[in-house]
């Protein structure tokens, strides 16, 4: 029954974006991309679905999207002005979350905001690019967010 629920979430939201990407053209087609996607990545995932907490989800999307406007903002701005600061590092960040699927969507989370790169695990150690130097409170703050998500308690959390 988890697998079903999971099965019809996943049609549902590439159902949405597909109906936001193409601005509510070819519905029928975005919904029969939609079911076939989900079953072929049904294929790939786990065993033991996550249980993800929904008011934490939406918690998380909420902080991803205003994080992510912001940050566009800031690099678009940096890009025009040059006198900006820029400073492109590499940096490894101790991650506190145990579960590999809430590593692997905080490490896709950080790729997809603006100025960060996130590009591999090692062991507990998330290897992470950036062109700010000040990243670190964001890191923890999406850390604590997916953590927060997958119901999962992060030690040495402030």
């Amino acid at each position: 029954m988890q697998r079903l629920g999971w099965f019809l979430t996943t049609i549902a939201g590439l159902f949405l974006v597909w109906a936001a990407l193409a601005e509510g053209q070819s519905l029928l087609h975005g919904l029969l991309v939609s079911v076939l996607a989900a079953a072929f990545s049904a294929w790939f995932v786990q065993a033991r679905l996550a249980r993800l907490r929904p008011l934490a989800v939406l918690r998380f999307f909420a902080v991803f999207l205003q994080r992510s406007v912001m940050g566009g903002v800031d690099v678009a701005w940096r890009a025009l002005r040059p006198s900006m600061p820029l400073h492109p590092h590499w940096l490894d960040y101790p991650l506190r979350l145990k579960d590999a699927s809430a590593r692997a969507v905080f490490l896709g989370t950080i790729s997809l905001m603006p100025g960060t790169l996130g590009a591999d695990i090692v062991g507990d150690q998330a290897r992470i690019h950036a062109i700010l130097d000040s990243v670190d409170e964001d890191l923890r703050r999406i850390e604590s967010l997916v953590a927060d998500m997958f119901g999962e308690t992060l030690e040495g959390a402030a």
